[in-house]
């Protein structure tokens, strides 16, 4: 009687007994997927945004770092400190804006979320400064910052889409063919 040894290495298709194999990869796929569109949308979103101390931009850094962007805010001091205003009366108080105090407020800023078929990702602007070029309730000498966060999450939808269509749709279309699903690569 021969007997047969199987022997797989990782690029060797995988036989699914059910879905969950092939389920489980798309998950890993879509995660991946997610965080890098949202790194598309922290690029997109600072390099419009118009740099005067450095806090709003800062804002951003902790998200960046999560989803490994590089920040591209245009020309101004990071490290320029200014007392806030308050908004209604226009008296300095006694908080500091610099980019680090916009590090602190962005640390808390965004949310990523993955549930079982549910993919969420959260950014409040927690700059008020930001918010106000954001919305154009501010006059700026660059209108570029003006709805910055609208084209950045274009943007990201855009990226999001090519590369479920370039990573998952094949993925699929390989498992409804053969029953098969390749257990590495992207």
């Amino acid at each position: 009687m021969t007997s047969f040894r199987v022997v797989r290495s990782k690029a060797t298709p995988l036989r699914l007994k059910n879905a969950s194999v092939l389920t489980d990869r798309i998950r890993q796929l879509m995660e991946i997927i997610w965080k890098d569109s949202a790194r598309v949308f922290v690029e997109e979103f600072s390099k419009d945004i118009l740099v005067e101390t450095g806090e709003s931009v800062g804002s951003l850094e902790p998200l960046a770092r999560f989803v490994g962007a590089s920040l591209r805010f245009r020309a101004g001091p990071k490290d320029r400190k200014r007392r806030s205003l308050n908004p209604r009366t226009g008296v300095p108080t006694s908080r500091i804006r610099s980019f680090a105090s916009g590090v602190q407020l962005g640390a808390k800023a965004f949310r990523f979320r993955f549930e079982k078929t549910k993919f969420v990702f959260t950014f409040s602007i927690p700059v008020y400064q930001l918010f106000l070029q954001d919305t154009g309730r501010v006059r700026l000498p660059d209108a570029r910052a003006e709805g910055a966060s609208v084209r950045a999450l274009q943007k990201q939808r855009e990226a999001a889409q090519k590369e479920f269509r370039r990573r998952i749709v094949p993925l699929i279309g390989e498992w409804l063919a053969t029953g098969r699903v390749k257990t590495s690569g992207n």
